[in-house]
């Protein structure tokens, strides 16, 4: 038998390979280039079926970006083609790229209240009540440092019933306690996490991001034990999974604390994931947390030489604990300006100087 080494994969092909891979780079460069072939084809529905297989992959695998910009293609085509799409689809899509908007620094709060805005004209015109305009306008205004904006749509989106475009009741859930840590009441945050840590609720990220959430609070409460289970449950959950970034830097925060080798355990087996990551903010909540680490490895005197990834810029610097402190704490530092400085206040930078200076 003889093998065409010519043959180029059909668009149907590609499609068909990429179902088969699991979410991540190898899986986004097979849709990719079926978006080539159908946008060459000028084929519309093809790239609307390739694109929404790119935000799907994308908003779980760590590239939060590419999903951006395959959601904006979608919504552009969703206007003149209305009734050729799945309307359901392209409204729940909205929140998972709307979600994280407010990681980018570059994106404004003008552009961030433009697409809210957008969010709550669709779904009102397809008949849905503002109970997820409000539960993401929560959202933002807590990853923004709005406690005013934040009170007062968690009191809108609370007071509304459920319908089919709410978030599941873990996820909502996972809020909760995320809001009450943000307000400063630690105890109301574990409270909160109750379904989650005897196991009544989960999902496929829920109680994964909350265990990590939990581990500051857990030490600020001088909740010993139940750090401990929620470290070793949560960090099971994640390993290895590039869509859990900043809650490995959660994990390596909370270890820097009270056991250095296990923090750096875990910064070394995430660093491969975490050191070109598209997302800004978790990034940045990573990078602190590790140069928090790599700045009480310095002070100590601390006998290793790290396994770093070659891509790593400092690959070759892998003993040198102060100078790669630094590279981690510069890049934690001048997101968090950015950050700020967009949103109109310091939240950030007391954040990020919080997990570096462990002391």
């Amino acid at each position: 038998m003889t093998t065409n080494t010519n043959h180029r994969p059909t668009f149907r092909e590609l499609m068909m390979e990429a179902e088969q891979l699991p979410k991540g780079e190898a899986k986004l460069a097979i849709l990719d280039e079926a978006v080539r072939l159908a946008d060459s084809a000028q084929d519309v529905m093809q790239g609307y079926q390739a694109r929404v297989q790119i935000v799907e992959t994308a908003s779980f695998s760590g590239f939060p970006l590419r999903a951006l910009v395959a959601f904006s293609w979608l919504l552009g085509q969703w206007d003149k083609h209305e009734d050729a799409f799945n309307t359901f689809h392209l409204l729940w899509y909205y929140k998972w790229v709307l979600n994280k908007a407010s990681h980018f620094p570059d994106i404004t709060m003008e552009q961030i209240e433009s697409l809210l805005a957008d969010m709550l004209e669709r779904y009102r015109a397809y008949g849905y009540s503002d109970r997820t305009y409000h539960h993401y306008r929560f959202r933002i205004a807590m990853q923004c440092g709005d406690r005013e904006q934040a009170m007062e749509h968690y009191e809108a989106w609370t007071a509304l019933e459920r319908d089919d475009l709410s978030d599941c009741k873990p996820c909502e859930q996972h809020q909760l306690v995320k809001y009450w840590a943000f307000m400063g009441d630690d105890e109301r945050a574990f409270e909160a996490a109750e379904p989650m840590i005897s196991g009544r609720m989960k999902c496929s990220e829920v109680p994964h991001f909350t265990f990590a959430a939990l581990l500051l609070p857990a030490y600020r409460l001088n909740r010993v034990d139940d750090a401990e289970v929620l470290q070793k449950k949560g960090h099971r959950l994640i390993a290895g999974n590039k869509d859990f970034v900043e809650a490995f830097g959660d994990h390596i925060a909370y270890l820097t604390r009270i056991d250095v080798k296990k923090a750096r355990d875990v910064f070394e087996r995430a660093l491969p994931l975490a050191v070109h990551h598209e997302d800004p903010f978790e990034k940045m909540m990573f990078d602190s947390s590790a140069a928090g680490l790599l700045k009480r490895m310095a002070a100590s005197g601390y006998p290793y030489k790290l396994r770093l990834p070659a891509s790593h810029p400092l690959a070759d610097q892998a003993g040198d604990f102060e100078k790669l402190a630094r590279w981690f704490e510069d890049g934690a530092t001048a997101t968090a300006a950015s950050l700020d400085r967009r949103n109109g206040n310091e939240m950030y930078a007391a954040l990020v100087r919080s997990r570096i200076d462990v002391g």
